[in-house]
């Protein structure tokens, strides 16, 4: 099963992200957070917590990546396969793997235009959007 994606926008430390894997893993879920953060030094303070958190069984379900970007130029990754794994039929390798879900938590002011962040991740984030594309 795949991992359930979360991006976090201007993740900072990454505050949420003990609640979220707690949470996942008490459904028996997989997560893969995003972090992505301007500021370098959050990005910093943000791996290091991550390493904290996922210790032991943790680490081997869930997955945290920091990345210190704008959001406004992140997009979301593209599937790559390993050499020899198969193609699944749902995924097709170099295609854009969205995000189930996006956290923007307390980072609301920071943002120049808050609405073209909402239409970036709207846009070119979130898996409701290839499904919405079609219609």
């Amino acid at each position: 099963m795949q991992p359930f994606r979360f991006l976090d926008v201007a993740s900072g430390t990454g505050a949420l992200w003990p609640f979220l894997i707690e949470q996942a893993t008490n459904r028996n879920m997989t997560l893969h957070i995003q972090g992505v953060d301007l500021s370098p030094r959050m990005v910093e303070h943000a791996q290091q917590h991550a390493d904290s958190l996922l210790s032991g069984e943790t680490r081997l379900s869930h997955t945290v990546q920091v990345l210190c970007q704008d959001i406004m130029e992140y997009n979301a990754p593209l599937v790559s396969l390993s050499d020899g794994e198969e193609q699944d039929n749902a995924t097709t390798a170099g295609t854009p793997l969205f995000h189930d879900a996006v956290i923007c938590n307390a980072c609301w002011a920071n943002f120049y235009s808050p609405e073209a962040v909402l239409r970036h991740i709207g846009n070119n984030l979130l898996q409701s959007h290839m499904s919405a594309k079609g219609k």
